[in-house]
C-alpha cells in the first residue's frame, strides 16, 4: 500500500504507542498480551540501542527517546515486583542440575528479563 516503514517505526516508538504497550505489558489478567507487548517493547528498545551505538553520538544519547522513558518509568517498577515475588503459589519449584528454581522463570519473567537486558545495552 506504499506505507513508509520508517513512519510505522516512528509511530511504534512514539510516546503514546509505547505507553499503551507498557500498560498492556503490566496487565495481570492477560498474560499472553503482556508477553506479546514485552516482545514488541524489547524490539523497539533493541532498535534504539543499535541506533545510538551505530551513530556513536552524544547528542542522540542525551536526547532520551520516549520509548526508553516509558519503559523505564512504567515497566521497571512492575518488573521489580514480579521478579522479587518468590512466593508464587501457582507453580511448583523446578529442580535443575545446579539447584532449584523457586519459582521457575516462566514466560512472563523471561521476557521481563530480556527487556531489562536490552535497556542495559543503551549507552546513555
Amino acid at each position: 500500500v506504499g506505507t513508509d516503514p520508517n513512519e510505522i517505526l516512528q509511530q511504534l516508538e512514539s510516546k503514546s504507542s509505547t505507553k499503551k504497550m507498557c500498560e498492556l505489558a503490566i496487565q495481570k489478567d492477560h498474560p499472553t498480551s503482556a508477553i506479546a507487548s514485552l516482545r514488541v517493547l524489547k524490539a523497539i528498545i533493541s532498535r534504539i540501542a543499535a541506533n545510538i551505538s551505530h551513530n556513536n553520538s552524544r547528542e542522540l544519547a542525551n536526547d532520551i527517546p520516549p520509548a526508553v522513558i516509558n519503559v523505564t518509568s512504567l515497566v521497571i517498577p512492575y518488573a521489580t515486583k514480579v521478579l522479587s515475588n518468590t512466593e508464587c503459589k501457582e507453580t511448583k519449584p523446578l529442580p535443575m542440575q545446579y539447584g532449584t528454581l523457586t519459582p521457575p522463570l516462566g514466560m512472563l519473567r523471561l521476557h521481563l528479563i530480556k527487556l531489562l537486558a536490552e535497556l542495559i545495552r543503551i549507552p546513555l
